[in-house]
């Protein structure tokens, strides 16, 4: 009998392992990161990809990002719609940036300080991956991987320290699974200036290693003379950038600065756009939307410069809440001419106009103009623009009439109907 018990006991034992040795399975969509850089080609192809990020995070990625947010802070063109905070980050006087979860532009705020990371850690990676596989087949191919890596450490830190107040820093001796502590952004942008240092010197020691291929940048041969000039300019941008007080921006070493920026880019460094490459610029079509899309227009601080009637700087001495229209006289061939309306609706329609090289780039919108664009949500915005009546249109349960919209006392309606629309 004890004999069976103990036959029986060990045949239990061996199913119980059997059955827990059939549990234990690789997960093959989840590979090891030693894994999927075990090889030293694969290890350049990562490191070729880390400047993508930038891109992908500064200019390219996403409407909802800080480029669509900055641009209507910096003034290059102006909203009033709430897509992506253009209308808030916009405004004057300015507004406080909140941090915290589904605050305004949380989702674009957030994107950029992740994939500026990514490109950071990437970028990091990569250098570890090298000093681990000893090389990449070739002292030149190492040294050029080394400098370009250390390049995108130097921007993606670079960039973080001038959008946040702080970001995370990362070493190849870190373990990259491991939380890495927020840093102040002076010190993320010293050890960005490190960074870019060291890719200069790397590539002055090595220059066999150049030129970088034109896929790492896309449609860009990088030979050692673009290259320290990109860094340069680079580093002019974040020393004139990462000040946040008076006090800090007149502690700016413009010596540096100059030397950078002389030394840096002098003719346009252009990006060939390739999206299924990975090089993507997603947000003109949509910046650019203008008329009842009120995605793009000039601001109007920046037209009412150029006006030189008298008409602006006596708009700008006025309480604001008693401020009135004005008509922007200039001899600005970019605006149309003229000393009334009329004129200036006549002079709209100059030959050439609504070309990239015609005059004028800035239009005096003609009688009606208005209502056509408000008539033209009815089918899309039924929810807002509920009907077309005689002389003129509900909107959310409010008559607005025609003759008003038709004037130019009516731009402010007009305007207030197209943030309805796009709030939508």
């Amino acid at each position: 009998m004890s004999k069976f018990r103990f036959v029986a006991g060990a045949c239990v034992l061996i199913g119980l392992a059997a059955c827990a040795d059939a549990l234990v399975v690789d997960n093959q969509n989840d590979p090891n990161r030693d894994q999927a850089l075990g090889r030293p080609a694969d290890v350049e192809a990562f490191i070729s990809n880390t400047y993508a990020q930038i891109q992908n995070a500064t200019l390219g990625g996403s409407n909802d990002d800080l480029q669509t947010q900055l641009q209507v802070m910096g003034m290059e063109n102006t909203s009033a719609l709430a897509n992506f905070a253009m209308g808030p980050r916009g405004s004057i006087p300015r507004t406080s940036i909140e941090n915290t979860r589904n605050s305004t532009g949380s989702n674009g705020n957030y994107r950029d300080f992740q994939v500026l990371h990514r490109a950071g850690r990437m970028a990091t990676i990569g250098i570890a991956a090298i000093n681990r596989l000893i090389t990449l087949g070739t002292a030149a191919q190492d040294a050029r991987a080394r400098s370009f890596a250390r390049f995108v450490q130097g921007v993606a830190y670079g960039n973080l320290a001038i959008a946040y107040d702080s970001a995370s820093l990362m070493s190849e001796t870190d373990d990259p699974q491991a939380t890495q502590p927020l840093s102040g952004y002076q010190t993320v942008m010293d050890a960005a200036y490190v960074m870019l240092d060291s890719a200069i010197t790397i590539a002055r020691a090595n220059p066999g290693s150049f030129p970088i291929p034109n896929t790492w940048i896309s449609g860009v041969t990088l030979d050692t003379t673009l290259f320290f000039r990109l860094i340069r300019s680079y580093k002019a941008r974040f020393r004139a950038s990462v000040g946040r007080t008076p006090a800090e921006r007149a502690a700016a070493d413009w010596a540096a600065i100059i030397a950078d920026a002389n030394a840096g880019i002098t003719t346009d460094f252009n990006i060939s756009m390739n999206p299924t490459a990975g090089w993507d610029v997603v947000w003109p079509i949509q910046a650019y939307a203008t008329g009842p899309a009120n995605w793009h227009q000039m601001s109007q601080f920046l037209m009412g410069m150029a006006d030189s009637s008298g008409g602006y700087d006596a708009w700008l001495n006025t309480t604001p809440s008693l401020r009135q229209p004005f008509l922007v006289v200039t001899r600005d061939l970019r605006f149309p001419q003229g000393s009334t309306r009329a004129a200036q609706i006549a002079d709209s329609n100059r030959a050439g106009f609504r070309t990239f090289t015609g005059f004028p780039y800035v239009r005096n919108r003609q009688a009606g103009l208005g209502i056509s664009a408000m008539l033209a949500w009815l089918a899309i915005k039924p929810e807002i623009v509920h009907e077309e009546i005689p002389g003129g249109i509900i909107v959310r349960g409010k008559k607005e009439p025609l003759s008003a919209l038709d004037s130019p006392q009516g731009d402010a309606t007009c305007r207030a109907i197209e943030r309805l629309i796009g709030h939508g």
